[in-house]
């Protein structure tokens, strides 16, 4: 993960004895909803969209926090605020907790959602943080060449792979294949 420091978690006195300390944040793990309130925040999720494509963000932002209270759980509803949050000034941190809860989730519909998010033009403006980069995964990968040519057929394999795993295409031209 480029760009990222690693926290401590334990501090350390002059003895060199380790005393652990609390995480930063507790675990997003909301209790499961019932079928009746699912079906609402579905609802009030799809409305949210609809916002976020006339760019109404506030207004998305408002529904879809609506929505998370009917189900905390809903991957379609999480992802979306944070789309909405990180057009907004001010909510960037908030479009990351709510990715980073997408993440707590552990689903695998969660996992998809955090790659696609690495390309979405919604968080464009947010790709470059850190915080994002450590939530999604995501980095821009560079290859060089520094022991000679590896030949064309290594560096399209490569880029194939960084593609199916759901990283952008690397930008290079013809000559820096070979």
């Amino acid at each position: 993960r480029l760009d990222v420091r690693v926290p401590v978690r334990a501090n350390r006195d002059s003895g060199g004895a380790k005393e652990p300390t609390a995480p930063e944040r507790k675990r997003y793990d909301p209790p499961e909803a019932k079928s009746a309130e699912r079906a609402e925040c579905d609802k009030l999720a799809k409305d949210g969209v609809k916002q976020i494509k006339a760019k109404k963000f506030g207004a998305a932002v408002g529904l879809l926090e609506k929505a998370l209270q009917k189900d905390g759980r809903s991957e379609f509803a999480l992802y979306n605020i944070a789309c909405a949050e990180a057009h907004v000034d001010g909510k960037k941190p908030k479009a990351f907790e709510h990715l980073q809860n997408m993440a707590d989730l552990g689903t695998d519909v969660g996992a998809e959602r955090l790659i696609k998010a690495r390309t979405d033009l919604d968080f464009e403006d947010v790709r470059d943080e850190p915080e994002f980069k450590r939530i999604t995964g995501y980095a821009r990968i560079q290859i060089v060449n520094t022991l000679g040519k590896s030949g064309e057929k290594g560096v399209d394999n490569i880029d194939k792979v960084l593609v199916g795993i759901g990283h952008r295409k690397p930008d290079h031209t013809e000559e820096d294949k070979s």
